[in-house]
């Protein structure tokens, strides 16, 4: 029996379907991977950026319970300060006022009170701080005390109670310098010393502050 051989046309015919079929399959195949490795990427991009909104998310979260525990720990401080006038304008009619009605209690001598010129600064937020939206301005004024006195306790019943923790009153120096009296005197009620004090008068003030200010500087 004799075989006839195919002709090398007739072969690729045969198998031009089937290769056809292979390089379909290929491409398929290829634009497949592409397309999964494309969507993959995807993924990658929106989870990072998911978990970068996260971590700004937890960061925010973060600052806002330290701010929330800052605010409990002090604000029993700042209701003490409000109350006792720190955070107002100096009131020099109510310190002069006070000034007097602790010489009646105690009826001590004549004083002589002086309070200066006020002095201003503002304070500095810490660098982390985000702009706020008012500055917070520390001020003092000195205040001198000139008292006659009969004996020292004068003096200590003077200071006890005016530093009692009615405002922000703190004692810079007192000196205390005896008085030259004759013999007939030193048995009767006459100033045996003079005592002079200064103090530092320190309130805080709410300042407004301009935005455009603030990044000037």
């Amino acid at each position: 029996m004799a075989l006839k051989r195919r002709s090398l046309t007739a072969d690729i015919k045969a198998l031009a379907w089937p290769l056809v079929f292979l390089a379909l399959t290929i491409a398929a195949t290829v634009a497949f991977y592409l397309g999964t490795q494309t969507y993959w990427d995807s993924i990658l991009r929106e989870e990072s950026g998911v978990y970068g909104e996260l971590n700004f998310v937890s960061s925010q979260v973060s600052a806002i319970e330290d701010a929330e525990r800052t605010f409990i720990e002090n604000i029993d401080r700042f209701n003490i300060m409000v109350a006792n006038g720190v955070l107002n304008t100096e009131d020099r009619v109510a310190l002069l006022a006070e000034i007097g009605r602790i010489r009646n209690n105690y009826k001590l001598f004549p004083l002589n009170v002086s309070v200066s010129e006020q002095e201003s600064r503002m304070l500095e937020f810490p660098l982390s701080e985000d702009v706020p939206e008012e500055n917070m301005s520390l001020r003092v004024s000195r205040v001198e005390v000139g008292l006659p006195l009969l004996h020292e306790e004068d003096l200590t019943r003077l200071l006890s109670d005016l530093l009692s923790p009615q405002r922000m009153l703190l004692a810079n120096r007192c000196e205390i310098n005896r008085l030259s009296i004759t013999e007939d005197e030193a048995l009767a009620v006459v100033p045996h010393q003079r005592a002079s004090c200064e103090f530092h008068w320190y309130t805080l003030q709410r300042e407004s502050i301009v935005q455009e200010d603030y990044y000037s500087e």
